[in-house]
């Protein structure tokens, strides 16, 4: 198929492998794109970590845990308008691991800092 269209287009993947359409659709960033996006959430969990450390959670894991996936949304949000890896399955790889990073180092910060 490819022969015949001449160049690699969209229709070319209906004659591709999984493995080559898997390659075709996720990012080469991975990784790093994930500690960028780490690395975007921390001002804003800072932010509202000083912000709750006021009001004296019952239970402050889980309010460091809300706090960062709070922060985390942010900072989705900051990466995706500069990222241009837009692809569904890159977004649906890479973010939620980045999330789930960002959402337990905000658990065990709030069971340490916003205790009282």
């Amino acid at each position: 198929l490819t022969k015949i269209i001449g160049k690699r287009s969209r229709h070319s993947m209906l004659a591709s492998t999984p493995a080559s359409i898997l390659n075709h659709k996720t990012s080469k960033n991975g990784i790093p794109a994930d500690s960028t996006k780490s690395g975007y959430a921390l001002a804003p969990a800072v932010f509202l970590f000083l912000v709750m450390r006021h009001g004296a959670p019952d239970h402050p894991g889980q309010a460091g845990a809300i706090a960062a996936l709070a922060s985390a949304g942010i900072a989705a949000t900051l990466y995706a308008s500069n990222c241009p890896d837009d692809s569904p399955l890159f977004v649906a790889t890479w973010y939620p691991i980045a999330i789930l990073i960002v959402a337990a180092a905000g658990y065990f910060a709030g069971r340490r800092f916003l205790r009282w």
